[in-house]
């Protein structure tokens, strides 16, 4: 084996070598690829030198041969018919022993699996002197994106009419051999504990299992890193409590969803590897197999079965009647299940039986069975889990990065970040990551559904406790605060509560920057999905609009000459649509360029040169700026800048060119583009009560000009004070009952920053401006993602609503979130004041309160009600200039 360097850079005697080298006896073709047990081999001479990209080449170039890449991922139609391997070899070792091209292909992948691990520096100074090892792991990582892609859509590998889905071997192999489930070099799995409660399947357990179970019929933990030890009472509460869950969601549904618990924030100095080649070969197949061509006689024929992901979406078998009454049998075949149980040890599950070690032979074999079925499951639910935890922490770091906050970490930190998620890389890393989110998040048995991807994005972005209702404590201990109090009184539903602080970060601006980061991606994950699969060979369609959305977003940001246009646009097609003729019938790269000629000539218009010379460039047309998305992936932030501002630009020039009476507003996004039926089910995410609660609460944070909970009513001396000075009671005194203030003064607009001197003179200088209109008005906090989102919400409502009635075989969380959305339900979702809220003296309507409201400025602590009075108060809405008429609000029009 070429790879022969560890990371202490010996391979002398007490080294790693036996797990990098093959021993005497081995065989490539009859033992598996050895596994490293750490990435040492990013400096060695193999890699330095760039030997392996060599051999990656030599393998790609194999794969775009027509019709090797089908032949490699089948299986032999027979064990005796092993061609194009030498005679002595098989009957050497025999043609069963032979290793198959998919289980050496994902331990080749395992092999980078979570190499050059990262960690935040939270102390300390600058770093020193920085390693540049990075370089060498993302250009591996870069060369094994190469090969996979070839594999992925190799012209035979997806030819429409195979009576085999195109990825189906690579899928299969890659569960199969365990190398999603297994860690390699990354620390993925550590601390992870299940968890599981028996308060909801008490009745459930028979009598004898209750009595032996009386130590742990509360509550089980165990941790399973990489092992489970339990005793036979815990694995028959285990038995009964999967039985309870199969029953619940009747064969489809994240298995043990909410009982596996993985703590990780790359935020807190976890460790976390941008560099996971297994998850992204799984996703790239996923791809692939989503581009198949689908005729409309399929659709017709099996409308609830051909958006399924093969294997992938299997449903469970239906249980037995009576197979609760048996606590001894375990019946469950989850579809990793089935992959997984013949990669399993006897270690990986260890039992204490309560009768001891010695029993009968059909004993033992039912102990045998309980435990593999178990110890299945739980390695099951961490692949599940894993399937959308790892990609999403690599999100997580990434926009961290970006946004500064690893900048103890040097300028390799941002080197990373930038070829994670920066055009051309980020389509072979970020891209791929955020399809495994969307799969996750879409739900069926191999994703754990929007509910709790939503939790687990709020954790791993450390939102925890931010983006939720403020909540209401009993106590004055540590984490509340005594500042803030619900009611004038101090006193909330009849007892003394007051305000619960959220969790401290390092930095409290950090909170801003990451709920930003965390509405950002969001957005992306709901928006940036599959597209649905072709109807024909012919059916060029989905290359139209993802080349579309390319080319707009390309020229929105500043103008393009011809060749420039077509590299931008040239992301939107795979190798296939460039080279073999799939989106046209005279060959893919002359289809290509047709395509891209059409779509330019639609959105794009030849800009004036006016008296430069050069070659002409293109400019986004102004009847097109209404498809305009500020979070599209392929722009980095300063190029969305500059976008905006030509957006801008743009659209008040279309709506100038309209009727001079008539009045729009277009809104702050389009409709997203349309996705696989298989994804569609990850926007159900916009329509969770806690995406509900999390707006509320950014939309307060904007309102109160950056404060995480409401603010108190101001003590009468304050008051006293602030009238003694002129400035309250004079911008009271100017808003009136009518509306929004018609002056502010700069003593106000300063605000906190700038107190007068009889808030010098008070007791408590915290307090010493209360909150009021020209607090709003200063206010400077952007809510631009939270519009997004809710702009989302109802693009997609219509959709979400139907998502029961289309997709039957939708898992039954999403088939009751999706059956409860309607128009109805939604306008009540915007007027909800959850209880905390309710009769909280910041949001009550003057002169009750310190807010006026041309209306009623009831409800106002529900989205509408902040929507409103950001509206009514906010500077940069043009409140503090315009009349009564809104023709000349500031917002160009959109919104």
């Amino acid at each position: 084996m070429v790879l022969k360097g560890t990371a202490g850079g010996s391979m002398g005697e007490g080294g790693d070598e036996n797990a990098l080298i093959y021993r005497p006896g081995d065989h490539p073709l009859t033992t598996p690829l050895p596994a490293a047990p750490d990435d040492g081999f990013l400096d060695s001479r193999s890699t330095k030198h760039r030997r392996l990209p060599h051999l990656l080449r030599d393998l790609e170039y194999i794969f775009e041969t027509p019709g090797t890449a089908m032949r490699l991922l089948l299986p032999q139609p027979s064990p005796t018919r092993v061609t194009n391997i030498p005679r002595s070899i098989v009957e050497s070792f025999g043609p069963q022993s032979l290793l198959t091209f998919p289980a050496v292909w994902s331990r080749l992948l395992r092999l980078a699996q979570g190499m050059d691990p990262q960690k935040r520096k939270i102390s300390g100074g600058h770093v020193e002197y920085e390693q540049q090892r990075w370089l060498e792991a993302f250009g591996l990582s870069i060369n094994i994106a190469g090969t996979r892609d070839a594999l992925a859509e190799s012209s035979s590998n997806s030819t429409p009419n195979s009576s085999k889905p195109p990825s189906l071997g690579p899928t299969r192999e890659a569960a199969n051999t365990g190398g999603l489930g297994e860690r390699g070099q990354s620390e993925g799995l550590q601390r992870s504990t299940l968890h599981v409660k028996s308060s909801q399947i008490a009745a459930l357990l028979p009598s004898p299992i209750k009595e032996a179970n009386s130590t742990v019929a509360h509550a089980c933990q165990l941790s399973c890193e990489t092992s489970v030890k339990m005793t036979e009472a815990q694995l028959a509460l285990i038995e009964s409590a999967l039985r309870h869950e199969l029953s619940q969601h009747e064969g489809r549904g994240a298995i043990m969803g909410d009982w596996l618990k993985i703590p990780h924030s790359p935020l807190a100095g976890d460790s976390i590897s941008f560099h996971l080649p297994l998850h992204r070969a799984l996703a790239r197949s996923i791809r692939s197999i989503c581009s198949v061509v689908v005729p409309d006689e399929s659709r017709i024929s099996e409308p609830g079965s051909w958006w399924k992901l093969p294997v992938l979406d299997d449903d469970f078998p239906a249980l037995p009647k009576g197979v609760n009454s048996d606590p001894g049998s375990l019946i469950l075949q989850h579809p990793l299940c089935a992959l997984l149980r013949p990669t399993l040890r006897s270690s990986n599950c260890r039992v204490v039986w309560s009768a001891g070690p010695d029993c009968s032979t059909p004993e033992a074999q039912l102990r045998r069975s309980r435990s593999r079925a178990v110890s299945a499951a739980i390695a099951s639910a961490k692949i599940v889990h894993s399937l959308c935890d790892h990609p999403l922490r690599c999100l997580a770091a990434s926009q961290q990065i970006e946004r500064h906050l690893w900048a103890r970490n040097g300028s390799s930190a941002t080197g990373m970040a930038l070829n994670y998620g920066s055009a051309p890389l980020c389509r072979s890393f970020r891209d791929l990551d955020l399809t495994l989110v969307q799969l996750s998040a879409s739900g069926l048995s191999i994703g754990l559904g929007a509910r709790r991807v939503f939790s687990l994005l709020v954790n791993r972005f450390s939102m925890d406790g931010y983006l939720c209702d403020p909540k209401l404590t009993s106590g004055t201990g540590s984490g509340a605060s005594r500042s803030s109090s619900p009611t004038s009184g101090g006193s909330y539903g009849g007892g003394s509560s007051v305000w619960q602080n959220p969790p401290r970060l390092n930095d409290p601006d950090y909170a801003v920057v990451l709920s930003e980061a965390f509405f950002t991606t969001l957005c992306l994950v709901v928006t940036e999905l599959p597209s649905p699969p072709p109807l024909s060979a012919f059916d060029d369609s989905a290359l139209r609009r993802s080349m579309r959305r390319e080319l707009l977003h390309a020229l929105a940001a500043e103008p393009r000459s011809h060749s420039e246009a077509m590299a931008a646009a040239s992301g939107a097609a795979t190798r296939r649509d460039e080279s073999d003729g799939s989106s046209g019938g005279s060959g893919g790269a002359s289809s290509f360029y047709s395509v891209f000629v059409d779509v330019l000539k639609d959105i794009g218009q030849q800009k004036k040169q006016g008296s430069k010379t050069g070659p002409p460039t293109y400019e986004l047309k102004p009847a097109c700026s209404d498809e305009y998305d500020p979070t599209f992936f392929h722009l980095r932030r300063t190029e969305h800048q500059h976008a905006m501002d030509n957006i801008a630009r743009l659209r008040r020039l279309k709506l100038s060119s309209g009727r001079k009476d008539s009045k729009k507003c277009l809104p702050l996004v389009s409709s997203p583009p349309l996705a696989h039926p298989r994804f569609m089910p990850t926007r159900l995410l916009l329509h969770l009560p806690p995406m509900d609660a999390a707006i509320r609460r950014m939309l307060l944070f904007a309102l109160t000009d950056g404060q995480w909970l409401p603010p108190p009513e101001p003590e009468p001396a304050e008051i006293t004070n602030d009238t003694d000075e002129g400035n309250f009671t004079e911008t009271m005194g100017a808003v009136g009952l009518s509306g929004s203030p018609a002056q502010i003064s700069l003593q106000a607009k300063l605000g906190r920053r700038t107190p007068n001197r009889s808030v010098k003179r008070s007791t408590s200088p915290m307090k010493h401006i209360p909150f009021s209109p020209a607090i709003v008005a200063a206010s400077s906090k952007s809510f631009i993602e939270v519009l997004q989102i809710l702009t989302l919400q109802v693009h997609t409502l219509e959709e979400c609503a139907s998502l029961h009635r289309t997709q039957p075989c939708l898992d039954e969380e999403s088939k009751s979130l999706s059956a409860s959305l309607s128009i109805n339900s939604y306008l009540g979702r915007l007027i909800h004041v959850p209880f905390s809220l309710v009769d909280v003296w910041s949001l009550r309507c003057y002169p009750e309160g310190p807010l006026p409201s041309k209306g009623s400025g009831a409800n106002r602590g529900s989205i509408l009600g902040l929507l409103i009075a950001l509206y009514e108060h906010r500077s940069d809405h043009g409140n503090g200039s315009r009349s009564t008429s809104d023709s000349g609000h500031g917002d160009d029009g959109h919104g």
